[in-house]
């Protein structure tokens, strides 16, 4: 692969099913051995500046199990990093140096003895940091072609009204990622909470004041 010499923002996506999650990386920089931008078998984001400086390891946390199809991402935007697994936010950090992304090597690494046991399906190598909703966007792209399972969409239209006491927060269902959507939790801005499986909850026994209410939906 050439990615033409990325040296600013950017953004991969790699979709991996791991077979038995043996020591190597998914994606790394060629020549190997001097990762710069890269994804571990561990599903972790590594980044190494230019003139080795600075070295980030193991950013993320959201590993995967044997047979598992996974959707990650990654990007720079400016001098933040972040990771995500099936579009779930897995880590962040920072790193203020230059990374020149040149090429990659796929499923190996020079270090080790043996590939990296891991089926990797599709890589998209963006020169920029994509938006929250494009980064969706292509989540759910790669989702659907490869058989995943992603995080629920953020659900939309969200709106509270009150009737003498009881505050009831409605909203539209949104994308279940491929997975059912088994409930939805709201969180009202003094920390209480409503739990449903329908696109509805009422709160009881909020005092008089002004509330935010979020809603999250987990599969």
């Amino acid at each position: 692969m050439n990615p033409y010499g990325i040296t600013g923002d950017r953004t991969l996506f790699v979709v991996t099913r791991r077979r038995s999650g043996g020591p190597s990386r998914l994606i790394d920089r060629a020549p190997e051995d001097n990762p710069l931008f890269n994804i571990t078998a561990n599903n972790t984001l590594e980044a190494r500046t230019d003139d080795n400086t600075q070295y980030l390891s193991s950013i993320g946390s959201i590993g995967s199990t044997v047979g598992e199809t996974t959707v990650l991402a990654a990007h720079r935007s400016g001098t933040g990093l972040s990771i995500w697994s099936n579009a779930r936010l897995s880590g962040t950090s920072t790193i203020t140096g230059v990374q020149t992304q040149r090429s990659l090597s796929i499923g190996r690494h020079i270090a080790w003895s043996q590939a990296s046991d891991h089926d990797v399906a599709e890589v998209i190598l963006f020169d920029r940091t994509l938006t929250a909703a494009d980064r969706r966007t292509v989540e759910e792209y790669l989702r659907r072609k490869w058989g995943a399972a992603i995080i629920p969409d953020v659900p939309t239209g969200v709106t509270a009204s009150r009737t003498n006491g009881p505050v009831t927060v409605t909203w539209t269902a949104p994308s279940d990622g491929g997975s059912p959507i088994s409930g939805s939790t709201v969180t009202a801005s003094n920390g209480s909470t409503c739990t449903t499986t329908t696109t509805s909850c009422t709160f009881t026994g909020l005092t008089a004041g002004s509330y935010t209410f979020t809603v999250r939906a987990t599969n």
